[in-house]
């Protein structure tokens, strides 16, 4: 009986022995099978963002063949990819690709006080905005310069200077990444920027809204430079570009204020401009040099950046993205819109805008198994070549959504090299 209790006692020992070597096997095994799949995700998130990357070389070489003026969403740059709703196909990974025109932006180095206001931003961050960018170093009354940012308990300066990317915003006082990234709700605002996603209306935060890039080139429709009016002496000139008389050229001239015109809408309020003699004026004269940062592109600005616009009524927003499916040719073709054929209202707002772009954001989403790395590239016009200014990662968990995008591709092309 004794020997029955010790050999039940070696069999219970040796079962729960077993039990704890299986348990140590299923623990190695299931560590084992977390380190493979943990591996496949980062082979996954490599060739990902690889097959991300190549996405933008083949938006550079769509941008190759970019002319200078106009730039409009007929050209083939802006129908690459289909709004992001093609996928090319490259073996078992697959991209969707989009490219932007940065000029359909609000650029935030150029933005004016009332336009600032107008987009999802409270007074006090306006202020800090402009504190942030101009050299001055008296602060406005909510905003902020070097004594307000040297406290703070990682001290830093106040830029008094341009930004260089929209997330610098984030150094900015009283902006967090709360208010860039995700919509505002506390703000009360007449027309919130909405955009169609996948059939629906999805409100815009402000980093969809923004940009530091946008550059355009001040030429008429033959490429010719237009003419400075902030540095031209001679009457003559201006007659013959502007087409006026010499009364109203000597008059812009004698007229031009010390700093010069701050925009070619000022240049209109001068004594013996009419509607009429506007748009030759819009269309041959400018009041900065060749290449002119902020300005808003008429042929593909999108309606809630318009509204952004002090002063233009909505319905004239609307007529211009209307007008955009044959094109603005030159600036002066703005008066051809229901009404802006309005002196008041050119002078107020047409120094807003241009007809072309030598700036453009390349969107791309890499895919690879069940990982996708979405990538954002600014893209210059250099010497009539695109450059990659930078390329950064989205900060956006729902990044289809946020770009307008459809949730599923609604076609698809499989890329030579991949059957």
């Amino acid at each position: 009986m004794r020997r029955t209790k010790r050999s039940g006692s070696i069999f219970v020992i040796s079962l729960v022995v077993l039990a704890g070597l299986v348990s140590v096997l299923a623990l190695a095994a299931a560590s084992q099978n977390a380190a493979n799949k943990a591996q496949i995700r980062r082979m996954e998130g490599r060739k990902a963002r690889v097959i991300a990357e190549a996405a933008i070389q083949r938006a550079l070489a769509e941008l190759q063949d970019q002319v200078n003026s106009p730039t409009t969403v007929n050209d083939d740059w802006s129908q690459l990819g289909q709004i992001g709703g093609e996928a090319f196909e490259l073996g078992n990974a697959s991209f969707r690709v989009q490219i932007i025109d940065a000029a359909s932006k609000v650029n935030l180095n150029t933005a004016t006080q009332a336009q600032l206001e107008l987009l999802p931003l409270d007074p006090e961050q306006v202020d800090a905005i402009l504190d942030w960018r101009e050299a001055s170093t008296a602060p406005r009354p909510d905003g902020g310069k070097d004594e307000y940012y040297n406290q703070l308990e990682n001290p830093y300066n106040a830029k008094l200077g341009l930004f260089q990317s929209v997330d610098e915003l984030l150094l900015v006082k009283g902006i967090t990444a709360r208010d860039l990234y995700t919509v505002r709700t506390d703000i009360e605002r007449t027309n919130q920027p909405t955009r169609t996603s996948s059939g629906e209306q999805v409100e815009l935060p402000l980093e969809e809204l923004l940009t530091v890039d946008s550059v355009s080139q001040a030429v008429n429709a033959a490429g010719q430079a237009k003419l400075n009016l902030n540095t031209v002496n001679q009457w003559q000139q201006i007659v013959g570009r502007a087409q006026v008389n010499q009364q109203v050229a000597q008059a812009i001239i004698n007229l031009r204020p010390g700093g010069g015109y701050t925009n070619i809408g000022q240049v209109l309020a001068t004594p013996g401009i009419t509607l009429a003699s506007a748009p030759a004026i819009l269309n041959n004269c400018t009041t900065g040099g060749q290449n002119q940062p902020g300005k808003i592109n008429l042929n593909t600005v999108t309606e809630e950046i318009l509204l952004t616009i002090p002063n233009l009524p909505p319905d004239v927003a609307s007529a211009i993205v209307t007008r955009q499916s044959t094109g603005f040719t030159e600036l002066g073709e703005l008066t051809d819109i229901p009404g802006m054929n309005n002196l008041a209202l050119l002078q107020q707002t047409a120094g807003f805008f241009e007809v072309n772009s030598q700036s453009f954001v390349v969107r791309v989403v890499g895919r690879s198994g069940t990982t996708q790395v979405a990538l954002q590239a600014t893209v210059a016009l250099l010497d009539g070549a695109p450059k990659i200014v930078r390329i950064e990662e989205s900060p956006y968990t729902n990044v289809i959504d946020v770009w307008g995008w459809e949730a599923e591709p609604v076609a698809t092309t499989t890329l030579k090299g991949a059957q």
